[in-house]
Order: structure tokens, then C-alpha cells, then sequence
């Protein structure tokens, strides 16, 4: 058997496995159970399967009154079949949030966009709270079947201090980054979506 024939009937066996993982959905979140920022439901399509209408979702966020972090209950991504309109639960992850380990990050609520691959962003933050201000930026992208961090980037910096900060662009699937204006380069990881844990590396630039 020719190398273009094997090649291809492993892509068609690694799609259909793809698809029979999915799990069907039979309660699609309503409106009043996703996060809205200045008004705006965070709600937005991204690349996905190429037989799905695919879109992330950011659930209802709540807030920790203890230690006054906010939190979103999880994000999820879903996919709608193009021809009968089922839709499908793609990946969830509920383990991202504004705090870190035993401290309290003060920020905004969490935020979703989409990049001009159709990759999902996702933004962590605080640009108007004390002096020490972060952003950090998670990139999603759908690659062999699943929806894997590809890239992540992060700027912090003190309001009162202009020198104490860090500032990093790393690309997860090339193994190269930026670091501080610094070419770097960094271990090759395809870390899936749904495994992705709250850390303090989501607010540094020490790597995920």
C-alpha cells in the first residue's frame, strides 16, 4: 500500500474516533447561564472540527466573598452539527480562575476572543486594581482532533515601580518564545484545553 493511501486512512480513522468522542449535549447552556462583560455575552466562534459550528462559552462566573476572587465556573466548548443541528460538548474546563494558590490576584472577570487564526483567547487580568497590573493570554487552538494550549503570553508591571515587571510571548507547538525582548527556547508541549490547571505560571512568565 502506497504511503498517500496509508496516511490517508489514518486520517479518517483518527476523525471518526474524534467524532465518536464527542458527548452529546442534551442541556445547551441558556442565556442567563453565561458571563456577560460590559453587557456583552461571552460567547464566541472559533475554529473547530470542519463538520461543526464551533463556539467557546464562558459560564456564569462567581465570586469567593472570602477572599473576594473572581471566578469563572468554567469555560466550554461546543460544537453544532452543520446538517441535523445536534450539538456536541467538545471540551470543558472549570479549573482556571483569578486565584493563585493561597493568594488573592485582584482583576477583572475573565474575558474570550478569538484571534485572526479563529483560535480562542483567553484573558486573564487586572489593568485597574493596586499597583501591580498583569495580563495574561491563553491561546486554544484545535489541532489532531483536540483543542490544545498552543501559545500563552503574559505582561505584568508595577504602577509605582515601571522596572519590576516581565513580559513573555511563548509558542507551546514550536518550542519558541519571546522573553523579556529575548529570543528563548522552550520544551515542545501539547497540553489539552480541559487539562490546563490554575497555577502561578498563568500569571508569570516562568512557562507553563
Amino acid at each position: 500500500m502506497k504511503k498517500q493511501a496509508i496516511l490517508g486512512l489514518l486520517v479518517s480513522v483518527m476523525s471518526l474516533s474524534a467524532f465518536a468522542e464527542r458527548v452529546r449535549m442534551v442541556d445547551v447552556p441558556m442565556d442567563e447561564d453565561i458571563a456577560t462583560v460590559d453587557g456583552k455575552q461571552q460567547v464566541v466562534t472559533i475554529k473547530g472540527p470542519s463538520d461543526l459550528n464551533t463556539q467557546a462559552i464562558l459560564l456564569k462566573s462567581v465570586v469567593d466573598e472570602n477572599k473576594e476572587v473572581i471566578r469563572p465556573a468554567a469555560i466550554q466548548i461546543i460544537g453544532s452539527d452543520k446538517n441535523g443541528g445536534q450539538t456536541y460538548s467538545l471540551a470543558l474546563n472549570s479549573d482556571l480562575s483569578l486565584g493563585v494558590l493561597d493568594d488573592v490576584l485582584y482583576g477583572q472577570e475573565s474575558t474570550l476572543s478569538v484571534n485572526k487564526a479563529g483560535s480562542l483567547v483567553i484573558t486573564l487580568q487586572n489593568t485597574s486594581i493596586g499597583r501591580d497590573r498583569y495580563a495574561s493570554e491563553i491561546v486554544v487552538a484545535y489541532r489532531n482532533g483536540n483543542f490544545v494550549v498552543a501559545g500563552f503570553k503574559h505582561n505584568s508591571y508595577d504602577t509605582l515601580d515601571t522596572k519590576n515587571g516581565e513580559s513573555c510571548d511563548f509558542n507551546l507547538l514550536t518550542g519558541q518564545g519571546i522573553k523579556n525582548g529575548k529570543s528563548v527556547k522552550l520544551a515542545k508541549k501539547s497540553i489539552l484545553f480541559e487539562n490546563l490547571k490554575d497555577s502561578v505560571k498563568l500569571y508569570s512568565c516562568s512557562g507553563l
